[in-house]
């Protein structure tokens, strides 16, 4: 078993080779997950890692609603380039289980299913119906069963 000091110079080293990667990559902000855990490195204004104030307290940038959402639930994600269309049985609040169809994408003409990939609840939809989406994309949150 770890200890708690164990893990958290791991979860450092980890981040550590996470800003080199992006840096080297030329990436703004990199983030890791491994099944419902997520890790993110972002550089900042004065480099890698947590801002250094000064005299004058730096505020803190505070999470955006979709941030808090996906820090909280498992992101189900766009497989296709296309428009998104919301299945009546996927609202915020309702169950649903793994594999459950719970969005589709139109893609050239086809229909491509946007399944859960966790059983748990529909906590928020984060693409209104009909807007387009991207490969990998955000669609919505689950909020996994423990």
């Amino acid at each position: 078993m770890k200890t708690l000091e164990r893990v958290e110079m791991d979860l450092e080293q980890v981040a550590r080779e996470m800003a080199r990667l992006a840096e080297e990559e030329g990436l703004r902000e990199l983030t890791v997950e491994v099944g419902k855990r997520s890790l993110r490195v972002r550089r900042a204004a004065t480099g890698w890692g947590l801002p250094v104030s000064s005299e004058a307290e730096l505020e803190e940038e505070e999470p955006s609603e979709e941030e808090v959402a996906l820090a909280t639930g498992v992101p189900v994600t766009s497989l296709v380039v296309g428009i998104f269309r919301v299945v009546e049985t996927a609202r915020p609040g309702q169950r649903v289980k793994k594999e459950q169809v719970v969005g589709l994408i139109e893609s050239v003409s086809l229909r491509h299913e946007v399944r859960s990939p966790e059983e748990g609840e529909l906590a928020e939809l984060l693409v209104a119906e009909g807007e387009p989406v991207q490969y990998g994309q955000a669609l919505m949150v689950v909020r996994a069963d423990v």
